[in-house]
């Protein structure tokens, strides 16, 4: 069997004797053209000639988003020449999003990436905790005057796409939120296609809080919103 072709089971190398390490195989048989998602993959301990082993992949991550050249099955190593040149690895980044907008979501989905702006409230201002009473009672006065205007009502700014179609590569860990927000965050992993959109989601949840939802293949993919 070639080495383009090694179908490799851990049972079978498992007595070897030889030293192995863990390499990435197949879940299950995939056709060409398939773009690799985490549920498909396997990591199993194999003891592998070099020849073999230097097209391998040891994690699991590096394959995610890639697309297959030709079919694979169930067990068999995933090697590079398996794999569509023409179809970059996603470059993996986590951020941290509101965990409501993960409802529905599944790891290996393309999502669209939101930026919601913290909410602001109209209205008088809360105040300050070393007010005077005689300050206070004079806010209480005014606010007597017109208490239409003085009930603070909360207000959601617009939320602005800042990324189509990225891969939802895993969820992680709740999360702090950003300083002055109330409730946690959940760590999610994406995979975007260079640094630039690297950067600009970093910054994006560094500043506001990240939405997530599922993408609609015909807006495409990258920066900024759909057409």
């Amino acid at each position: 069997m070639s080495a383009a072709g090694v179908a490799v089971f851990a049972s079978v190398l498992s007595g070897s004797g030889a030293k192995s390490r863990d390499y990435v195989v197949a879940g299950r048989s995939l056709p060409a053209g398939s773009v690799i998602e985490p549920s498909e993959l396997s990591v199993v301990a194999l003891a592998l000639p070099a020849s073999v082993a230097g097209q391998a992949f040891v994690t699991a991550a590096s394959l995610v988003g890639r697309t297959l050249s030709g079919p694979i099955y169930a067990g068999q190593l995933i090697e590079s020449s398996m794999l569509d040149t023409l179809t970059p690895a996603r470059r993996p980044v986590s951020v941290a999003v509101n965990p409501d907008s993960l409802l529905g979501l599944v790891p290996g989905e393309l999502v669209d990436v939101l930026s919601a702006s913290p909410v602001v409230s109209s209205g008088v201002a809360a105040q300050p905790a070393g007010s005077t009473a005689s300050t206070s009672q004079s806010a209480g006065s005014s606010q007597s005057a017109g208490s239409s205007q003085a009930t603070a009502s909360p207000q959601a700014l617009p939320a602005t796409v800042i990324m189509r179609g990225a891969l939802l590569i895993s969820v992680g860990h709740a999360s702090s939120g950003l300083a002055g927000t109330s409730g946690g965050l959940t760590d999610v992993t994406l995979g975007v296609s260079n640094l630039s959109e690297v950067e600009l989601l970093v910054a994006s949840s560094q500043r506001s809080t990240v939405e997530l939802v599922l993408a609609e293949p015909s807006d495409g993919v990258g920066p900024g919103a759909g057409g």
